[in-house]
């Protein structure tokens, strides 16, 4: 039986392992035929998660806070101009790693 743990109640390493580790398994379900790679410098800016595919560049950072604000490093946003960002967190983690259909049940009239 598979079981789904809110994601706060995994321990903080291992909520970025488990997004680490899952997503891959999204891309392969969705044919979404990406290169992944993680961005830092030798100044410690850093972007998590990046994916390359169709001709274009994501990038994800993964933070367990959906309170704080974070935008692209600066270095980052500089260098990919094109390039999309987004902040993976408790609310939003689920759309990144699975992919699900809302089952609606009518009961009979």
């Amino acid at each position: 039986m598979f079981h789904m743990y809110p994601l706060a109640q995994i321990e903080f390493v291992n909520q970025e392992n488990f997004i680490i580790s899952e997503r891959p398994k999204k891309q392969e379900d969705k044919r979404i035929h990406a290169s992944n790679y993680f961005w830092r410098t030798h100044t410690k800016q850093e972007v998590d998660w990046l994916e390359e595919h169709d001709g274009a560049l994501f990038g994800y950072e993964l933070k367990w806070s959906p309170k704080k604000v974070l935008n692209a490093p600066a270095l980052w946003s500089k260098a990919h101009t094109e390039a999309k960002f987004e902040v993976i967190h408790p609310k939003n983690y689920l759309d990144f790693v699975v992919e699900y259909e809302r089952v609606c049940v009518s009961s009979p009239t």
